[in-house]
């Protein structure tokens, strides 16, 4: 098929493209203003670029499919031209997903408020390496997998980010609604997209829709600790839910979490019952519950010979079967510093009585090595989320039929054939996260630089709580562009003045295409940096990100300044915007670098 995209150089666009190349489409597309990466990569795939949109070329190309990208809207030349002459189809890029690639797969769908790019490559990452080749679409450059986007083998699962956007124009229901979710994680909620939802209410309707479409013999695994969570999925009980997170209601919690300098370790039980340790060179309680949530799908898919057939493991008595990793493999003892004996499991209960053998001959027996410790979801009191029990068992995922290691990424794994360890923790400690999320650009004694994609209080806060860890005894430097729809409106500034309000000092910058704005709509920079100033903390706003720059550079770049950071005064420097912020954070690291150092 012959597929134009609308918008082709987008994130999401820009992959799905690939992806349908790769799955032997005739792909082509336009843009304003044709930028790299993306046009780079889209080039070197084979794929045709058109610069602007012009509705007398796009019928001369003729396609026989039109992806109509989110940020089209009416007025645009080629939308109104297929408008009114409907002279050939289009959909938009949800539709398209689910129509071509998710229909008939088994799909991880990752939600939530912020998290999801993070989560969604874990994901993938962890069941590549567990030897299968799953399909993903993930909404950011990934260093693990090391590409955004992959078809992978059809009988493997696809993992792909549920933004609750909407989908388009013409289409207003959420894209996660299209991704038909047999599994679907729920990392949080909180308010967002002010421009699309009323209220919290209304984003909580949406999610409660996603939940709506998941099988029974799929499952929802969401964040236990948030209230708005537990509301969505209070009332499902058509399939499993498994809640994870710190609090003694989740079936798999994070205990002992602690984080320093080299990152951050954490255990995770699975019905009281220690599953694995691990330890992570990403920061924060934010990642580790990112990596449970990865985890337990991981555990889901692959406990049930890598797909998830008819229910989620489901065993003889109707309940959830979950591996538990084995802690005596050589990846898991350099996760962590316990001795192995720590790692292991609690004596498990008596085991169930067994259901009747299968007529012969018996299946042959499969290579020895240490059992498995499998804890079985029981259909879960609703009220609490408690578990009652845990048996032990073998589980099959797939493997080479010799039980050697296989080569994870070298392509589709061999089917379930032998038993085969879960691999949790040495992938985790391996992991090297998404870029522009928490990404160290500068790395010195006296300054520390860091790029992070926050565009929401919550995650904000979630991310200056981290370094008062990771970096103690550090000047905390919070640099913040106001760019989302919502962050540039007054929707959430009072909650932006708390969440900066955990930095040492905040430098506010210019608030992204602020003249479409009414000034009582429009994010208050100066009145947040009056708030801030009145909590003893150094803040000022800027009206151009250019003076912004100017400024942050004066002040903790030059030795003559008070300001200046030293190894016995360190500094760390956070800038946080979904955008490119007038390209200031690359100019502040690279004269960072060339600085003196006092």
């Amino acid at each position: 098929m012959r597929i134009y995209f609308m918008g082709i150089c987008g994130t999401a666009m820009g992959n799905a493209a690939l992806l349908m190349r790769a799955a032997g489409h005739d792909v082509l597309g336009a843009d304003t203003g044709v930028y790299p990466p993306m046009s780079t990569v889209l080039a070197a795939a084979g794929i045709e670029l058109h610069e602007g949109y012009d509705p007398v070329r796009l019928a001369k190309l003729a396609p026989e499919l039109v992806v109509i990208g989110n940020a089209m809207s009416r007025g645009n030349p080629e939308v109104e031209w297929l408008l009114a002459g409907r002279a050939l189809p289009f959909t938009s890029l949800p539709a398209l997903l689910h129509d071509h690639i998710l229909a008939h797969r088994d799909n991880i769908v990752v939600c939530g408020t912020h998290g999801k790019t993070t989560t969604t490559a874990m994901t993938a990452f962890l069941l590549r390496e567990n030897g299968r080749d799953p399909g993903y679409l993930i909404g950011g450059v990934p260093q693990d997998p090391p590409t955004g986007n992959h078809l992978g083998t059809p009988a493997d699962p696809f993992v792909i980010e549920g933004d609750e956007y909407d989908s388009a124009f013409f289409d207003k229901r959420s894209k996660f609604i299209h991704y038909a979710p047999r599994i679907a994680i729920l990392n949080n909620l909180g308010f967002d997209h002010a421009d699309i939802f009323r209220d919290l209410t209304d984003i909580k309707r949406t999610f409660t829709h996603l939940t709506r479409i998941v099988p029974r013999n799929g499952a929802i695994v969401f964040n236990g600790d948030d209230a708005n969570l537990r509301e969505v999925v209070e009332k499902v009980t058509w399939c499993e839910v498994l809640a994870v997170g710190t609090g003694k209601n989740n079936i798999v919690r994070i205990v002992d979490f602690s984080e320093n300098a080299a990152g951050i370790s954490f255990a995770l039980h699975w019905n009281g019952a220690m599953w694995t340790k691990i330890r992570m060179t990403l920061p924060g309680l934010y990642n580790a519950r990112n990596a449970a949530m990865a985890a337990v799908a991981t555990a889901l898919v692959l406990g049930a010979g890598g797909r998830i057939a008819t229910s989620p493991g489901l065993d003889a008595g109707g309940r959830t079967k979950s591996p538990a990793e084995p802690q005596n493999r050589a990846d898991n003892a350099n996760a962590s510093n316990d001795s192995p004996g720590e790692f292991a499991p609690p004596a498990p209960p008596p085991p169930l009585p067994p259901p009747a053998p299968p007529p012969p001959p018996p299946a042959p027996p499969a290579p020895p090595q240490a059992p498995l410790q499998i804890t079985p979801l029981m259909l879960r009191d609703r009220r609490d989320f408690a578990v009652p029990d845990l048996v032990s068992g073998r589980v099959r995922v797939g493997g080479h039929a010799d039980n050697s290691q296989p080569d994870t990424r070298s392509g589709p794994a061999p089917c379930a054939t032998s038993v085969t360890p879960l691999q949790i923790a040495g992938p985790l400690a391996r992991f090297r996260g998404v870029r522009r999320r928490q990404e160290t650009l500068v790395s010195t004694p006296a300054l520390t630089v860091i790029e992070d994609f926050g565009h929401h209080p919550t995650a904000l806060a979630e991310t200056l709580e981290s370094f008062r860890n990771r970096f103690p005894g550090a000047t905390l430097t919070a640099v913040f562009e106001p760019r989302s729809n919502t962050a540039r409106t007054r929707a959430l500034q009072d909650d932006f003045a708390r969440a900066l309000a955990l930095a040492d000092e905040v430098y506010l910058g210019a608030i992204n295409r602020a003249e479409k704005l009414a000034a009582g709509e429009r994010f208050d920079a100066e009145a947040v940096a009056r708030h801030l100033a009145a909590r003893n903390i150094r803040a000022e706003a800027f009206a151009t990100n250019a003076a912004l720059l100017a400024k942050l550079a004066a002040d903790t770049l030059s030795p003559a300044t008070s300001y200046s950071p030293s190894a016995s005064h360190p500094r760390v420097v956070i800038f946080f915007s979904n955008g490119s912020f007038d390209g200031i954070i690359t100019k502040y690291a690279t004269v960072s670098t060339a600085a003196p150092t006092p």
